[in-house]
């Protein structure tokens, strides 16, 4: 996508096929993409209805993004779409938060992957720090971002921000690194992690080998498979301090109640509208998606069961008090 002009002739023709020449109907604000093949790389926010031969930028005003009139999750399969939506997970924190240390040499900033010398990520820290300040929760930096505090605790949303290994030959050796070591796709398989939403903010988590029959292997899959409701994740090499800007406007957007979809949908909007010209470029911003529930994290329109307990309790303190009064 570095050539603007192919950029839109491209996305244009993936759009048209895709929708106009299958008579797809798109009135539904809300979209689920169950993705095959190649589909499965390509995010379907960046697609463009209309070919806008005159545009110069990638900037909102310029082009007509899917994702501007639509709402887009995805799905690994059919039935997925309806696998734990009305579960709920006991959590001690609302957010759990970890961001490894790592000492090599900055490498083009972005959380790319070299197992051999791992670049050391001025932002993830910082990302990690000020979503903890939206959710206040636990987190975990440096040297105490192990593997053990991963499943320590159990949290509504899991935040990663790290590096992520992507292994084509054998995804089972797909792995994301914490300090003290890394955890493969492999190792997943007999953890559970019951959360509401996990967040993998590293490097192509949401890419690898293509299976036949059973889609694409990717680590962020194993996470849904351990017990993740809903994932965020990456289809390619994401640039360090432009994600933690992106995911500060999708958190904000959680909190303020906005379903999973919706705040990834306008977190993008945000980022588009609130950065320079040159990070309007869709590398920047439309590497990450959601997959599975869409559902809100922080509940509107009612009192959870603590607060109703309360109120009872005072209530009834009350009762006692007026009654006593009264003799």
């Amino acid at each position: 996508v570095n050539n603007q002009k192919r950029f839109v002739q491209k996305s244009n023709e993936v759009y048209h096929t895709l929708f106009s020449q299958l008579k797809m109907d798109l009135t539904d604000k809300n979209l689920i993409v169950v993705p095959d093949g190649v589909l499965n790389e390509i995010p379907f926010e960046i697609l463009l209805k209309s070919n806008s031969p005159e545009s110069k930028t990638f900037e909102l005003d310029q082009l007509e993004y899917l994702f501007e009139d639509h709402s887009i999750s995805y799905a690994y399969n059919l039935s997925s779409i309806f696998d734990n939506r009305d579960t709920e997970y006991e959590t001690d924190y609302q957010f759990l938060g970890i961001a490894p240390q790592f000492e090599g040499d900055i490498a083009e900033g972005t959380r790319t992957c070299n197992e051999n010398v791992l670049s050391k990520l001025y932002c993830a820290k910082e990302e990690i720090d000020e979503l903890n300040t939206i959710f206040n929760g636990v987190t975990y930096t440096d040297k105490n971002a192990t593997i053990n505090q991963l499943f320590d605790h159990n949290s509504s949303i899991v935040h990663l921000a790290t590096h992520a290994c992507v292994d084509y030959d054998n995804p089972e050796l797909s792995k994301i690194f914490f300090t003290d070591n890394y955890l493969s796709s492999h190792d997943l398989i007999d953890r559970n992690l019951n959360t509401e939403l996990t967040v993998l903010s590293a490097c192509s988590t949401g890419n690898g080998q293509y299976m036949e029959g059973d889609g694409i292997a990717t680590i962020a899959k194993d996470f849904m498979y351990a017990g993740s409701k809903s994932l965020v994740t990456s289809l390619w090499n994401v640039d360090d301090c432009s994600t933690k800007d992106l995911m500060v406007h999708f958190y904000k957007n959680l909190k303020e109640g906005q379903s999973k979809t919706n705040a990834l949908k306008n977190a993008k909007s945000q980022f588009l509208r609130n950065s320079q010209t040159a990070y309007s470029h869709p590398f920047y911003w439309s590497s990450f998606v959601l997959v599975g529930d869409t559902g809100t994290i922080v509940k509107s329109g009612g009192l959870g069961i603590w607060a109703w307990g309360t109120l009872g309790i005072l209530c009834l303190l009350f009762l006692v008090f007026k009654f006593f009064r009264r003799k």
